[in-house]
């Protein structure tokens, strides 16, 4: 049997970010994506709101929340990746990128009091510089089993029936949201 480990990312943010406008301020936003397994059947890519106001220290409120093919994460396979864009009128511009294998992140959780953790990692410019840190928390949830063998449409094992799920849904992703952010 496969298993899925919920995975969170929460506050995240970048500070000192190279400033590639000669006029104006930057209005930044970050593209979030998992990299290296095969396709659990769930989104792999996220991308934030434009921060309008942080210039090159840009902040989201965001929740993003990923499920990981278990099997490609304890075999050190898959990677998350931050992309760093501005948004301009003649087309946006890349700022930076971070990619960090997640397994480790999986290994600082493990045997710790609270769920989430708090990191920062540098930030690479199109050059290979490093300019600016990346700031996030993310936090695991035990796997969830899937029924059967995987298919485009992933079934996980469930008591509750689907009308008692979907009128949950949303509770307990605010719920998860408001967890992880007090915690981290």
């Amino acid at each position: 049997m496969e298993h899925l480990r919920p995975f969170v990312i929460t506050n995240l943010s970048a500070t000192e970010l190279e400033d590639i406008r000669v006029f104006g301020k930057m209005k930044v936003y970050a593209v979030v994506s998992i990299s290296g397994g095969p396709s659990t059947g769930y989104n792999t890519e996220f991308t934030t709101h434009v921060d309008m106001e942080g210039n090159n220290n840009p902040k989201w409120n965001t929740v993003m929340d990923f499920r990981l093919h278990d099997p490609s994460l304890r075999n050190n396979l898959l990677y998350l990746n931050f992309n760093f864009h501005c948004r301009r009128t003649l087309g946006d511009k890349f700022i930076g990128r971070v990619s960090v294998p997640i397994t480790p992140l999986l290994a600082m959780i493990s045997g710790n009091k609270t769920p989430s953790q708090a990191v920062r990692y540098p930030v690479t410019t199109l050059s290979g510089e490093m300019h600016g840190f990346v700031d996030f928390c993310f936090g695991f949830e035990n796997p969830i089993r899937l029924l059967g063998p995987r298919t485009t449409g992933l079934m996980m094992a469930t008591t509750r029936r689907a009308a008692d799920v979907a009128s949950e849904a949303q509770v307990e992703v605010n719920d998860w949201h408001s967890y992880y952010t007090s915690q981290c």
